[in-house]
């Protein structure tokens, strides 16, 4: 504003002044120049920068994205096929019974039939010129294995009584001293049944002979015996009964790989090799394993081709369900056991069949022929049961024949203690197998037996541990019939669960 105030001058006076501010001008637009210069190019530099790191931030992302697209992680529905429910209740049952206790295994027992009436022994039933259980001592000497015997079992096992323990497998845990407690308690079992199996041991420990065996050297009374250690979990390392118990296998595992078949009309050889299948199941000592394939072997041999087993295991046709019996129950306990022998599934299965196909009438398993009842009902029953077909037909029926026409016998003894010699030989071999089917079947008609088995084998008792009955021959036995009511007593934990062979 002060410059438009003053008067104008000349341009003479003007161009000094004039000449001076082009040059400031001409300066300043310069400086101007040379500042946007110097600013453009860290400006460009920056952009630039800013640019190549956006670039490389973009690519890096998406690298990675690339990578992750490389893992992909499915989710798909896998069928899981479902435990049937038998099969889910028996693997529970055996689960609540396992423990890690010491103890050893249980067996099952081994039986010769007697009809009702008349008493019926192995050796009158048998074919002429046949025996029974016991037709004298077996042949020829015990002898070892000649390289790698039987006879240094002490130092496989390494007993030192009270110091080791062999653990028992899943299958035997309910026989340890708190599995037993447990099953006697569950099943209605009392104490006093349980103390009756201890004088029974005690008495059988005091029958043993010098060299490990029972009765004449004879093996059905050796392995019914060591059943009965067994199923009260008895092991070679067992504080009270391990020597016992080691002399017994040692002695039946000698004579079964020496001889390959133990005779005694096939009721010997079918019971001591339940015993030593029994045995290893429990140990897993290596030696009772070849002593109890060598016997299962000679079995699935000896089958006749309807499935049965007769006398000596000839194959003529004919077939004796008493016999069978130890035949059934020697095959379970070694399948059980881990046996690997050839043709050991479909022996099984021909039993099976031979039971329901040939045995089996009227509601009764027969002796020699379909459906004659007796002591044999509880022997086909067993069989099935054991088998896996307990809830078949015939198991079924004849479980009712049991609980009604052999419990009544039962109950008549129960009801007069005193006349147990009387009456008990006829029916005590296949009140063995009676008390197992009935346990086995449970319910009203386990508690039904249960009521009246047990209180008459308390009350009928003698004061050395055994039982015996004033019948003629293997009955009056007191070695034999010791051990029938010692396993009825022990039934609460010695049986093996049953099985479906085909699954």
């Amino acid at each position: 504003m002060a410059a438009e105030t003053q008067p104008p001058k000349d341009d003479a006076a003007l161009a000094p002044e004039l000449a001076l501010t082009d040059v400031a001008k001409v300066l300043q637009q310069y400086h101007h120049q040379q500042l946007v210069m110097h600013m453009v190019g860290p400006a460009v530099s920056l952009v630039v920068h800013v640019i190549v790191l956006t670039a490389i931030s973009v690519m890096a992302v998406s690298s990675a994205r690339k990578e992750e697209v490389k893992y992909e992680i499915k989710i798909e529905e896998v069928k899981i096929k479902e435990i049937e429910p038998e099969v889910e209740k028996e693997m529970q049952e055996v689960k609540e019974l396992q423990t890690t206790e010491t103890t050893t295994t249980s067996v099952q027992a081994p039986e010769i039939s007697v009809p009702d009436a008349p008493a019926e022994t192995v050796a009158e039933a048998g074919p002429a010129g046949g025996g029974g259980l016991d037709d004298g001592p077996p042949t020829g000497g015990v002898g070892g294995l000649g390289g790698g015997g039987f006879d240094d079992i002490a130092s496989v096992v390494d007993v030192r009584l009270g110091t080791s323990s062999i653990k028992l497998p899943g299958y035997y845990a309910g026989r340890s001293a708190s599995g037993r407690a447990t099953s006697v308690k569950k099943y209605g079992g009392t104490p006093g049944g349980q103390k009756a199996v201890e004088r029974a041991m005690g008495y059988l420990v005091k029958k043993q002979n010098e060299n490990g065996s029972w009765g004449s050297n004879s093996p059905a009374h050796t392995g019914l015996a060591l059943l009965v250690f067994l199923a009260h979990g008895e092991t070679p390392l067992s504080e009270k009964y391990g020597s016992t118990v080691q002399k017994g296998m040692q002695w039946l595992a000698n004579e079964m790989v020496a001889k390959k078949n133990l005779g005694q009309n096939a009721y010997g050889h079918g019971i001591a090799t339940y015993a030593l299948a029994e045995a290893y199941g429990m140990t897993k000592i290596p030696f009772l394993r070849n002593a109890m394939e060598t016997g299962i072997d000679t079995i699935i041999k000896g089958q006749g081709g309807h499935g049965g087993f007769f006398y000596s295991y000839g194959k003529a046709g004919q077939w004796d369900l008493s016999v069978s019996g130890w035949q059934f129950q020697a095959l379970k306990s070694a399948y059980v056991a881990g046996a690997t022998n050839p043709g050991l599934k479909e022996a099984i299965t021909k039993c099976v069949k031979f039971l329901k196909n040939d045995a089996f009438k009227n509601a009764r398993f027969g002796y020699q022929s379909a459906g004659t009842g007796g002591n044999m009902t509880g022997v086909g029953t067993v069989g099935l049961q054991l088998l896996g077909e307990g809830d078949c037909r015939e198991a079924r029926e004849a479980l009712a024949t049991i609980s009604t026409e052999r419990l009544a016998a039962y109950k008549a003894v129960h009801d007069a203690p005193k006349t147990w010699e009387e009456k008990a030989g006829g029916f005590i071999y296949g009140w063995y197998y009676d008390t197992q089917a009935m346990f086995n079947k449970g319910g009203k008609m386990w508690r039904a037996w249960q009521n009246e088995f047990e209180p008459t084998l308390n009350a009928t008792q003698n004061s050395d541990g055994s039982w015996s009955t004033g019948k003629q021959g293997h009955t009056a036995d007191p070695i034999l019939c010791t051990t029938w009511c010692a396993l009825q007593l022990e039934v609460y934990y010695r049986y093996l669960p049953t099985f479906d062979i085909g699954k």
